[in-house]
């Protein structure tokens, strides 16, 4: 362990980049301790590496909450420079998808303006279960070829059995 004259700490480092810098040279798992812990290896912790945070009681995997008691959650890019987040959750509870904007009348918003041209719902075992992009096309198919119900930009209302 090293502290500088500045009061940075670095342990297994001798390069105090920040308050505290810690050597990332352990993976984590379950089982393993990580980078560093807060908590007991043998109850409730959460144990940190260089890319992975995860929440565990003992050896087995534990909920991890983000703003337990309230706030905004913002998951993807955030450089102050007009970036949009990947997923960003209001306080309130709705949630947004590409974008921090969303319609509080609704659990979700999603923006396909920046990322992608529409939305598309899946279910790996039965194909897509709906379909909608920029160009007002809109779908509930029945299977993954033939849609149920199909309604296009030029108002064509198609339906099959």
């Amino acid at each position: 362990m090293r502290i500088g004259n500045t009061g940075n700490v670095g342990i297994g480092t001798s390069t105090l980049d920040g308050r505290l810098t810690v050597a990332s040279t352990t993976q984590l798992s379950l089982t393993t301790g990580g980078d560093f812990i807060i908590g007991s290896k043998a109850g409730q912790n959460m144990a940190f590496n260089y890319n992975v945070i995860q929440g565990r009681y003992g050896v087995a995997a534990n909920g991890l909450f983000l703003n337990y008691y309230g706030g905004s959650v913002w998951i993807g890019n955030h450089k102050g420079d007009g970036s949009l987040p990947v997923f960003y959750a209001s306080p309130g509870g709705s949630a947004a998808v590409g974008s921090s904007n969303y319609n509080p009348n609704y659990a979700l918003t999603i923006n396909t303006s920046l990322a992608g041209s529409g939305i598309f719902v899946t279910d790996p075992y039965n194909g897509y279960i709906l379909s909608a992009n920029n160009s007002s096309s809109f779908a509930f198919p029945f299977s993954s070829t033939i849609p149920r119900l199909s309604i296009c930009q030029s108002s064509i209302l198609l339906a099959s059995t």
